[in-house]
């Protein structure tokens, strides 16, 4: 639902924005804020995101310039856009910067369509400024709602945890680890180790303060995931005794 939210609020944002600038091709600005936030990354990564997004991107247009001027056709038009297509593919997962500076051209020439552009120096001042409007609202929607919410505390999340593992551990020492409650109990008490440990990583991905929090409680976050999951061991050995 966070994740949802900023996207929401970071494409009005951007769209509005972009409009007041590059009346034109705003949809691009939105674009740029939705892959900026939409994988729900934490802080530290989200900037990282957007960063290479702005960087990708204007590097990315001198080749689109290149490509447009060329205005390649037929059978020439279907080689550049399989050349970038594969480009694309063979960096998007190693380093996403290269990626999008291939992204960039390949899109602006699709846009293009085959045909000339009429003010190329316009249509890739537009794309290059409608990209950084939309990442740098997308940072800034990402920034505020942070310092409202944050990620959720970890302190919340160690007492769900400990109180899941105590309510398993109560069906574990009566030996009903089978029963309907108990198989609730395990359940609840697996949730709440994996919810755990993601409120640890998006606090050490936070803020200084959420970071600093992070690092003090860490032990704690240890040794109560660490008996979490040695409960539900000990759970399915009891249910299992053949196997164990």
């Amino acid at each position: 639902m966070r994740v949802t939210l900023r996207v929401g609020v970071a494409v009005a944002l951007s769209g509005v924005t972009a409009l007041l600038f590059t009346a034109d091709h705003s949809y691009w600005a939105m674009a740029a804020a939705v892959l900026v936030l939409y994988q729900g990354f934490d802080w530290s990564r989200t900037v990282q995101r957007g960063a290479e997004r702005m960087v990708g991107t204007l590097l990315g247009l001198g080749l689109a310039a290149a490509i447009l001027a060329w205005q390649p056709q037929g059978w020439w038009l279907v080689a550049v856009v399989a050349v970038l297509q594969f480009a694309i593919e063979m960096f998007v997962v190693r380093n996403y910067t290269i990626a999008v500076i291939f992204i960039t051209p390949l899109a602006l020439t699709i846009a293009a369509g085959g045909r000339p552009v009429a003010d190329l120096g316009h249509f890739l001042v537009t794309r290059g400024l409608d990209t950084v409007i939309g990442c740098v609202i997308a940072l800034l929607v990402y920034w505020v709602a942070l310092r409202r919410h944050g990620p959720a505390p970890l302190n919340a999340a160690l007492a769900r945890t400990v109180a899941a593992t105590r309510r398993t551990d109560v069906h574990l020492q009566a030996g009903a680890v089978g029963s309907a409650p108990a198989r609730a109990a395990r359940r609840d008490l697996q949730l709440s180790a994996l919810a755990l440990l993601e409120t640890y990583q998006a606090a050490i991905g936070g803020s200084a303060v959420q970071r600093a929090e992070a690092e003090r409680l860490w032990p704690t976050v240890a040794t109560t995931e660490q008996d979490a999951y040695r409960t539900l061991a000990a759970c399915w050995v009891r249910e299992h005794p053949e196997n164990s």
